[in-house]
């Protein structure tokens, strides 16, 4: 079973038809430089999903998110606190999930705020654009777990952040049974 407050991270193994079928999960790849192309917040038999779909962001049970998600070519990896929450956490985390349900996210913005800590200026808006990393990191934020960031965070700078936070264990692989 996965702890509460834990961040499931997935990654796909690619290959040459996927890049027609799942073009965005190339993109992902090949900017952050990493197999990682989504994470998500756990808390309570649910996850927190950010995508650039129509509908926003979804708190939704683990087991739908499998079945939506998950393929053969998908591999999920895990970091956990190393402490538990405890009850006021918990019921902080699922509050904050729930005020993000629908509130909209757009990969291309992300990726204009995540260049711009690089070449400055490319970010027009000014406005801080996450990707799914970024967001799950801000759960940790709003639980007073890990200090509030001025810039947009990719999967992997998410972990290495988890891990240098000492808060957190190593990450590990886990198994599709393991996630309900």
């Amino acid at each position: 079973m996965i702890k509460d407050g834990s961040t499931i991270y997935s990654s796909t193994s690619l290959n040459f038809k996927s890049l027609f079928t799942k073009p965005l999960k190339f993109v992902i790849q090949l900017f952050t430089s990493s197999s990682m192309e989504h994470t998500l917040f756990y808390i309570d038999g649910r996850v927190l999903e950010i995508n650039g779909n129509k509908k926003g962001a979804q708190f939704k049970p683990i087991k739908q998110w499998v079945d939506e998600y998950v393929t053969k070519h998908t591999k999920l990896h895990i970091t956990e606190l190393k402490e538990d929450l405890n009850l006021e956490q918990t019921e902080l985390a699922i509050r904050y999930c729930e005020s993000q349900i629908g509130v909209k996210y757009s990969t291309v913005q992300a990726s204009r705020s995540w260049l711009d800590n690089f070449f400055k200026g490319l970010n027009k808006d000014k406005q801080l654009n996450q990707y799914c990393s970024g967001q799950t990191y801000n759960c940790y934020v709003a639980l007073g777990i890990l200090p509030k960031l001025d810039y947009a965070l990719t999967p992997v700078e998410l972990l290495d952040y988890q891990i240098i936070s000492g808060k957190f264990n190593q990450w590990r692989r886990i198994n599709v049974s393991e996630t309900y």
